[in-house]
């Protein structure tokens, strides 16, 4: 017959340490989300830095973004998370003033109103940017059909833009 005792004493329960991963998992699933200007004011571990830049080079809707969350996840238990979390709540708080906008956001705007004209004109400016992938991007802003969408395929510019701007 075993004692409750020594089961209190040999540390916490399974499910216990469960939902703190899962808390883990979603705190570094909150850091997925944020954009690059914000996410370059946080103090992070450098191996933290490339495992979430990893996860937003895969592909959308694959189960390898599943896995790179739940190794953000551990990565995340050798970090402060209480100060991440204040700092998160700093960014995520809304502000009285906008910010001012990023040149990419500058770029998207004008791209996305002006059309193929500025895709020449980027491409002169970057010739590192991908033209096909500028032409994608335009034809799926003409073709949506919906604000959510739109700001879709505007986010996914403005994060292609930023790498190169």
């Amino acid at each position: 017959m075993s004692d409750n005792n020594t089961d209190r004493e040999a540390g916490p329960s399974k499910s216990c340490l469960k939902r703190k991963a899962h808390a883990q998992q979603a705190l570094g699933e909150r850091l997925t989300r944020l954009n690059n200007r914000q996410f370059r004011t946080l103090e992070l571990p450098e191996a933290l830095l490339e495992a979430i830049e990893e996860f937003h080079h895969l592909p959308q809707n694959h189960s390898a973004r599943r896995r790179q969350l739940q190794f953000i996840g551990k990565l995340m238990r050798d970090i402060d998370q209480s100060g991440i979390t204040e700092q998160l709540k700093k960014l995520e708080a809304p502000t009285q003033f906008k910010p001012e906008p990023t040149p990419a956001e500058v770029c998207t705007e004008e791209f996305l109103r002006a059309g193929s004209p500025d895709i020449e004109c980027l491409l002169r400016k970057h010739s590192s940017l991908d033209r096909k992938k500028l032409w994608q991007l335009q034809r799926r802003a003409i073709k949506a059909r919906n604000t959510a969408d739109q700001e879709k395929i505007r986010q996914q510019l403005i994060t292609y833009l930023s790498d190169y701007l």
